[in-house]
């Protein structure tokens, strides 16, 4: 199913919630590619995956959780238009949550609007709220969904301040690291490459593996963002260099 048939299919929809949300949630799996709840309650992968799981809440009252995907969410659909607001939704599923094994995305919807709530332990609550239309005209909604059952991790709210301080300085100092590695390897490489002289495949040679060296560590995958950064900075500023340093020397080694 594309964005546009989903979209289309459920714009302005006049189905109350016990009528419309499992289609609704069925053409969501197929919009991102996912398998559908199945007979045993269960993904190919073991996970539970269920409409209307029983849970206890803390005060001991029973309830129904709309839909539940083990280690990814749990929804709870209202009915379209009903409600001024999805606030009383995402009380139900604070009180279920628990009862759920703690998801890590807790999702409001009536269908018209969409919240989805982080819920990962130790960080500061992030929502991502967007209207049905959004699905279409906004390309980050539907990587949004997509996560949701794919990689709920990528949703997770990964800076906080001191994180971003903390994560800048270790960016600049894994920059400063490589450009004093990449003076030492400079001096060897003029070296060198003066002492074979005019030997100047050699001293390709010799370039193309230091460019290659910097190349590999500076794009090895960091675990934040700005890591990688930081490291795709200092890749570009060695290869800077490393052109100029060749061309000096050639310059030299001409000379002699």
């Amino acid at each position: 199913m594309t964005p546009n048939e989903f979209a289309q299919k459920w714009a302005a929809t006049s189905l109350g919630e016990k009528q419309s949300y499992q289609a609704h949630f069925m053409d969501l799996c197929r919009l991102v590619s996912h398998e559908t709840p199945a007979g045993d309650g269960k993904t190919a992968a073991g996970q539970a995956f269920q409409f209307e799981p029983t849970v206890q809440t803390g005060q001991g009252r029973h309830g129904f959780a709309d839909v539940w995907l083990q280690d990814h969410f749990a929804i709870e659909y209202k009915a379209p238009g009903k409600y001024k607001d999805l606030d009383g939704a995402y009380r139900q599923l604070l009180e279920y949550r628990e009862a759920l094994h703690n998801p890590p995305l807790l999702v409001v919807t009536d269908i018209n609007n969409w919240e989805i709530h982080t819920n990962f332990p130790n960080t500061q609550k992030r929502v991502y709220a967007f209207s049905h239309g959004e699905i279409v005209s906004n390309p980050a909604v539907m990587g949004w969904l997509h996560d949701l059952f794919h990689a709920p991790q990528r949703l997770h709210p990964r800076f906080n301040s001191e994180q971003v301080t903390r994560e800048a300085a270790q960016a600049f100092q894994l920059i400063a690291d490589n450009m004093r590695d990449f003076v030492g390897v400079c001096i060897t490489f003029n070296l060198y490459a003066i002492a074979i002289r005019r030997n100047i495949m050699v001293e390709v040679i010799i370039a193309a593996v230091a460019l290659v060296c910097f190349a590999a560590g500076a794009f090895t995958v960091g675990k934040t963002l700005l890591v990688w950064m930081a490291r795709l900075i200092s890749a570009i500023i060695l290869v800077f260099f490393c052109a100029i340093a060749l061309w000096v020397i050639n310059a030299v080694v001409i000379m002699f």
